[in-house]
């Protein structure tokens, strides 16, 4: 158990203990406690173990504070007269209640500042009430000003601040914000901030960020999102970041966006997101730096939605700035410190962890590392949408794409084992003695690979499957190449046909069902000759067969609506006829 627990990064971490939490933490070979004699083995830590009864923090403290505390008449002594050791000497079997006191000071000073009980510490009254987080909801539905949460405290029950997955070390230092002595209401700014990306889910995906505060303000900032990841997303998260920069932060800020990722994602879940380690979480790294950055603030912070491109000067202003910033080069970004990691916290808590959860942290952990063949054919299938789209794919785009819809799971499931190539075909038969002659296409005589079945046999079916798509295609507006190809069959997810320059969505849906249910139907029929009709060899399928299967798939439902699927959940798409 020790030894799975270090593997995974278990540890007891929390940026910044409430009092209740330090007072019930295990005071005897506590986790913070500072390098040094041990002295949990003495004889007064014997006796306050045994007499006194002291096993947390906050015993261990209140059996000090005779000496800590002002005005008492404690003496260091064994006749000591004051009333905590004279009611310890009749109580108790210890002799010496003052040496004991002594020990149990001792023990409190070894923690680090972080964990020792310290309830003099200023709040700043920033962290969200009960009453704050339902005005909050008020707010939101009138889409007025959300107030940001900013705290980072961990409280009880003990088991919430375990957390594993935790990458790199965790701070020492507790995560208090800088007090100010003033915060002057006067600077309270408002700024509208807004994100745009070109070419976005491409290779050459280039994103930026617009934040303006006014008419000629110096403040108003057009920026290129750094790193590589660049999407649209990730331009609205960092003007937030870009805002939070230029107004000092003992302002009270409010930010104004028509991105409501950005407004839920950190008004309403980031204490989700954090609770399960961000795994799984899209855009985390992102929204992890600009959520420390906030927290980091003196001063409240809001955040308001607003409908985009609805006339809003403020709104339409941004936009501009952030597409000024996504023609930017990088090499002009600038050099900000990182956000402080004592205001993140790492991991995911183990007592919100499920099974489901768990299994997503040890894969992310293994990072899985794709194998040369596989990274060969999403690389081929990549170029292929390019020749055909004029546009490169960012090789990862594969992966999310076939899990969006239109994509059935069967054509999903289809898909990722030809990627893969973990279709029982070809080169898969021929290690197995006695089942050689399976490598082989019948009815070509060669050796059978996916890109054979798909583009190349000359069993019935798939040259006719693919001229009954290229002409529904075609008729369509869809622009279709002459021959099929593999790539274009298998990436079918990543196809984006565009009128006057412009992404049409209709169009782009109907392209991608045509193609995975016209590859997916080529399998179908190569399996039940291969399969089913192995003891009939030379059988086909007929050309009249295979038509009216593909009208069936494709448009055999309605006379204007491509509908297809299983119950509610049907495909539907431009109308097309037979």
């Amino acid at each position: 158990m020790v030894k799975v627990a270090k593997k995974y990064k278990v540890v007891l971490d929390t940026p910044n203990p409430t009092e209740t939490l330090k007072g019930v933490m295990p005071v005897w070979y506590h986790v913070a406690a500072e390098e040094g004699r041990d002295v949990s083995n003495t004889k007064s830590a014997k006796c306050l173990r045994k007499e006194h009864k002291v096993r947390t923090v906050a015993q261990c403290a209140r059996m000090a504070g005779r000496i800590t505390l002002p005005q008492t008449e404690h003496r260091n002594s064994a006749e000591c007269p004051c009333m905590e050791c004279v009611r310890d000497r009749v109580e108790t079997n210890c002799d010496n209640p003052a040496r004991c006191a002594a020990a149990a000071k001792k023990m409190v000073d070894k923690l680090v500042p972080k964990w020792k009980p310290d309830g003099d510490r200023i709040k700043d009254n920033l962290t969200l009430t009960k009453t704050r987080i339902e005005e909050n909801e008020i707010v939101r539905a009138e889409n007025g000003r959300i107030l940001f949460n900013p705290t980072i405290a961990q409280g009880t029950p003990l088991n919430m601040a375990f957390r594993i997955f935790v990458e790199g070390e965790a701070e020492v230092g507790a995560a208090i914000r800088t007090r100010r002595t003033f915060q002057v209401v006067q600077e309270e700014t408002e700024v509208f901030t807004d994100g745009a990306c070109m070419d976005n889910g491409l290779a050459s995906a280039r994103a930026g960020s617009g934040v303006w505060f006014g008419d000629d303000d110096p403040r108003n900032t057009a920026g290129r999102v750094p790193g590589q990841n660049q999407s649209n997303q990730t331009a609205e998260i960092y003007a937030v970041e870009l805002a939070h920069r230029s107004v000092p932060p003992f302002a009270p800020l409010h930010i104004v966006t028509d991105s409501e990722y950005v407004v839920k994602g950190l008004t309403r879940r980031l204490l989700e997101w954090e609770k399960m380690g961000w795994i799984g979480v899209q855009n985390a790294q992102e929204m992890k730096e600009v959520a420390a950055l906030l927290r980091t603030r003196s001063a409240p912070t809001t955040f308001r939605w607003v409908k985009g491109h609805d006339g809003i000067k403020g709104n339409e202003e941004a936009d501009k700035l952030a597409k000024e910033g996504a023609d930017m080069d990088k090499a002009f970004l600038p050099q900000n410190l990182p956000a402080p990691k004592r205001f993140l916290k790492q991991g995911a808590a183990m007592a919100s962890l499920t099974q489901k959860l768990a299994y997503k942290g040890i894969r992310r952990q293994k990072r899985v590392k794709l194998s040369d063949k596989t990274w060969k054919r999403v690389e081929a299938v990549v170029e292929e949408i390019k020749k055909w789209g004029g546009k490169r794919h960012e090789t990862a785009n594969v992966w999310k794409q076939i899990r969006k819809e239109p994509i059935e799971k069967k054509h999903r499931d289809f898909i990722w084992k030809t990627l893969h190539g973990a279709h029982r075909i070809g080169t898969y038969w021929s290690a197995i003695p006695g089942y050689e002659e399976r490598a082989k296409c019948k009815m070509c005589n060669v050796d059978e690979d996916m890109k054979h079945i798909l583009t190349e046999c000359g069993a019935t079916g798939q040259a006719l499957l693919w001229r009954l798509a290229r002409d529904l295609l075609v008729r369509k507006g869809v622009p279709a190449p002459e021959a099929p190809t593999q790539g274009l069959y298998i990436g079918a997810a990543l196809v984006s046909v565009e009128v006057d320059e412009k992404p049409d969505p209709g169009k782009t849906r109907l392209a991608k069902i045509v193609l995975t249910e016209t590859a997916y139907l080529i399998w179908k029929l190569r399996c039940e000759r291969v399969i089913e009709w192995q003891d009939d060899e030379g059988r086909q399928h007929s050309e009249q067969k295979v038509a009216a299967r593909w009208r069936a798939v494709e448009v055999g439902y309605m006379p204007t609506t491509l509908t297809f699927g299983r119950g509610q959940n049907r495909h539907k798409s431009a109308s097309c006829s037979a």
